[in-house]
């Protein structure tokens, strides 16, 4: 399930950054509780395999969330295994070929099933991946130098460099028109610099990403870039985007609509930290806010109205069933179910709680989940809110407001091929004594990580 890939020499130029907060998104912080990962958990982006409808993978605030049974019940895996550290990544996560892929700060991980990790492609940051067929993807990757999308042809192809960002542009997200994978739209920015103003730009292909139209989009206060986020299904012409915007707690992002494939633009919308955009058949839009507010339009976006009030964090579909990934903190659930968009009233069906996540995916303990995600059982019990006298633990074991999620530089446990324990003095231990052993010994199980200093600055 590997990618290789050699980037085209090219002129040298300063690296750009790109912010973390962009990573963390705008999410607030509640400062009266203590989350072990430094950030309310939440499920960020969620995914069904096409391949498979009862199989939900989540990309989380803490790492995974798993369900093989189409949302009955889930089970956790904890970002470290993947080399990702939870307190502010949020890699972008694809199903392809029945594999799990993330791409993160590091390059693209990839398991068959969440238990083994491989590098799959190596690059300084990949913001995003989106699976374009079973066996094909596209990625934004930036090699320490610029930007390029890049297309993967599976079966342990290389990865095909197609195009090369322009000077000073940054690449942020990339949607394919459902249906017609030769349609592809690029969400970029130039970012603030010497003698240059920031600018949002909407790239178009109709080539499958071989080469673009550029368009430059007009800035309005405080906005930074711009994200591509669905095309309509009916027609691949109408693309919508929204603009990030730094006041995005106080100014409504704007939501944008193209309807000629991305040669001219205009608002629709706004909303105040849009947290999802889902365009579906019949010319239904859905747009959903982080801080509150779900929005549905039934005429292809020429009038929205506001249905709800779920803080949405993530938007997806399962079939005929559209999902909303919400803030359970402010909701009381963090999954539901949504119907009656396409109508005039729309239901809400809770399908999740976080507490409700009590065990890890179940590896073998000596593959890379199931070596290093026992050691962050306290961890995910205090973010998910889980009792934890229900898995063996106490108040006590917990991170508590000293807790932070950050990598821990560990070493193999002895049955994986670890050394040997130290013998024991020959003093019997007590319960107690044995319970904290047994919670060290996992916190040694989190594998030793290379981290990589990998920001890009606006």
């Amino acid at each position: 399930m590997g990618w290789s890939w050699a980037p085209r020499a090219s002129a040298p130029r300063v690296r750009l950054a790109l912010a973390i907060g962009l990573s963390l998104g705008t999410a607030l912080v509640d400062p009266a509780r203590a989350h072990a990962h430094g950030r309310p958990p939440a499920l960020r982006q969620l995914v069904i395999d096409p391949a498979d409808p009862e199989r939900w993978v989540a990309q989380a605030t803490w790492g995974l969330a798993t369900s093989d049974d189409g949302g009955e019940s889930w089970r956790w895996t904890c970002a470290a295994a993947y080399d990702v550290d939870p307190t502010f990544e949020d890699p972008r996560l694809a199903l392809i070929g029945g594999g799990i892929f993330l791409a993160s700060f590091a390059g693209v991980r990839s398991s068959p099933r969440g238990c083994e990790w491989d590098l799959a492609l190596s690059a300084d940051i990949v913001s995003d991946l989106v699976a374009v067929s079973n066996e094909e993807a596209l990625a934004l990757v930036f090699d320490g130098e610029r930007d390029r999308l890049v297309r993967w042809a599976g079966g342990g192809a290389a990865a095909e460099a197609l195009f090369e960002a322009p000077d000073d542009v940054l690449f942020d997200r990339l949607v394919v028109a459902p249906g017609d994978p030769a349609t592809v739209y690029l969400g970029a920015r130039v970012p603030l610099g010497p003698m240059r103003e920031r600018q949002l730009v909407l790239l178009a292909s109709v080539d499958g990403g071989e080469t673009f139209r550029r368009t430059d989009v007009a800035r309005v206060g405080e906005e930074y870039a711009l994200e591509v986020d669905a095309v309509d299904p009916d027609d691949p012409q109408r693309l919508f985007a929204h603009a990030l915007n730094f006041d995005g707690e106080t100014a409504p992002e704007r939501v944008i609509r193209s309807e000629d494939g991305g040669a001219t633009v205009e608002e629709v919308l706004g909303v105040p930290q849009v947290g999802g955009l889902l365009a579906l058949p019949g010319g239904v839009v859905v747009v959903g806010s982080r801080l509150g507010g779900l929005w549905v339009s039934r005429d292809g976006g020429d009038t929205f109205a506001r249905v709800a009030e779920v803080a949405v964090q993530c938007l997806s579909m399962a079939g005929d069933a559209l999902l909303v990934c919400t803030d359970q903190a402010l909701d009381g659930f963090a999954l539901a179910r949504l119907e009656g968009v396409g109508d005039d009233e729309v239901r809400i069906t809770p399908l999740l709680r976080l507490d409700e996540i009590r065990e890890a995916r179940a590896c073998p303990t000596c593959s890379a989940s199931g070596i290093t995600c026992p050691g962050w059982l306290p961890d995910i019990v205090q973010d998910l809110g889980i009792p934890p006298e229900e898995v063996g633990l106490t108040l006590a074991d917990l991170p508590g407001e000293a807790g932070t999620g950050a990598p821990r530089e560990a070493s193999l446990p002895f049955e994986c091929g670890g050394p040997a324990p130290p013998r024991s003095a020959g003093c019997a231990s007590s319960p107690g004594q044995a319970t904290s052993a047994l919670i060290a010994l996992g916190l040694l199980g989190a594998r030793s990580r290379r981290r990589r200093d990998a920001t890009r600055g606006d």
